[in-house]
């Protein structure tokens, strides 16, 4: 937050995100957030949850949309990458801690899990870059590993990163293939007039 004085008196004019070390919470707002990191977020980390710690390699086999009888999707992505968003936080805000030793493996796992390609995500080959999610839970947990990084300086998984935002970007920027007709501003426009006259020839 950005404070001007005038005649005594605090504006408020603007508002700016704190850096990675700039946050210290202290406090009723630091037990708030130890208790949420060792309650859901540890056990989540801790039970190793299907669906939620491991899609990013235990990968879905198809981007088709498919419920359980309880009309729950089992095509799963994004909640990984919620995950792994509170989960790096956590482990920031509690250095030496379970959520620490808990982020650090998982982040193993997942570097791990990353294709010669950079390709770091949820589906498996021949069905990537369909899901209406994908990139959005793979940009959600780059930015967390990117957070590691500004607190870290960790070059080598600044480099990781940096090959899986190309193999998004060489899927994103493409005007012939999948994906992303009706996301893609630069060329879904024209093949969304292409859909629209194959359904209008049907």
């Amino acid at each position: 937050m950005i404070m001007t004085n005038n005649d005594d008196k605090k504006f408020f004019r603007a508002y700016a995100p704190l850096n990675v070390n700039q946050i210290h919470p202290e406090g009723w707002l630091n037990k708030w957030q130890q208790v949420v990191g060792n309650s859901w977020t540890l056990t989540y980390a801790q039970n190793q949850v299907p669906g939620v710690y491991d899609k990013f390699w235990n990968r879905n086999e198809t981007s088709e949309f498919i419920f359980d009888e309880n009309d729950q999707t089992l095509t799963l992505c994004d909640f990984t990458s919620y995950f792994a968003d509170g989960l790096v936080r956590y482990a920031r805000m509690n250095p030496g801690s379970q959520l620490e030793k808990e982020w650090l493996e998982w982040l193993d796992k997942l570097l791990a899990s990353q294709d010669e390609d950079g390709y770091i995500g949820a589906f498996a080959k021949g069905v990537r870059w369909e899901y209406w999610l994908e990139i959005f839970s793979q940009s959600l947990v780059i930015d967390s590993m990117l957070y590691w990084y500004e607190l870290h300086g960790d070059e080598e998984l600044l480099g990781r990163c940096e090959k899986a935002i190309k193999c998004i970007m060489k899927a994103w920027d493409n005007p012939d293939g999948k994906p992303f007709a009706m996301d893609n501003v630069r060329h879904g426009r024209r093949r969304r007039s292409k859909h629209r006259d194959n359904r209008q020839q049907q």
